[in-house]
């Protein structure tokens, strides 16, 4: 796990004059929460259409794990004592369209439709990897480790999801694919 070194700002007068910079973090939680409520429904969607046990166990704990993140962000909005409230993220949003059509384009029972889940799902992973690592770095610079630690929990289960997701991808013999 990241421990993330203190930084001398203070959180109360900066929240109290609405900086541009608490906004910008704010904002980044916010869509934080949003991605990961929809990527519930999304990896639903996923688990079922994928045809290898393997994935489809990959898909269920990481489904698991997402509604683990949303609970540590409910705490995130708890420790910054504000409202919780989800803001649409596009990208996320982007991403969850790209995974209906990795299921509608390719055919049930297939190792392609697997592949497919397999590669919208690291693309998800590295979205939030990488939001989720910008965030922290605004919680280090406003002087919120204690959110900072606990969304750098989330990222290190993200990374870990990616692994598993790569090494399944792996697994899956070419000649599965070629016959799809």
């Amino acid at each position: 796990m990241h421990k993330i070194a203190k930084q001398p700002f203070d959180w109360s007068q900066l929240l109290h004059n609405k900086s541009p910079l608490v906004e910008l973090f704010l904002g980044g939680i916010k869509e934080s929460y949003w991605s990961e409520n929809q990527l519930v429904r999304t990896l639903l969607k996923l688990t079922n259409a994928a045809s290898s046990k393997e994935l489809q166990y990959i898909l269920h704990q990481h489904l698991e794990r997402t509604k683990i993140h949303i609970t540590k962000l409910e705490q995130v909005f708890e420790l910054l004592d504000e409202i919780i409230e989800a803001r649409r993220s596009a990208s996320i949003a982007g991403l969850s369209i790209e995974a209906n059509e990795a299921i509608e384009y390719t055919d049930e029972g297939t190792a392609t439709r697997d592949l497919a889940i397999i590669l919208v799902c690291q693309k998800i992973e590295q979205c939030e990897i990488a939001s989720y690592s910008g965030i922290i770095k605004l919680a280090v610079t406003l002087g919120r480790e204690d959110v900072a630690d606990k969304l750098a929990e989330i990222v290190d289960d993200e990374i870990a999801c990616n692994e598993l997701l790569l090494n399944q991808s792996e697994i899956i013999p070419m000649k599965s694919v070629e016959e799809s």
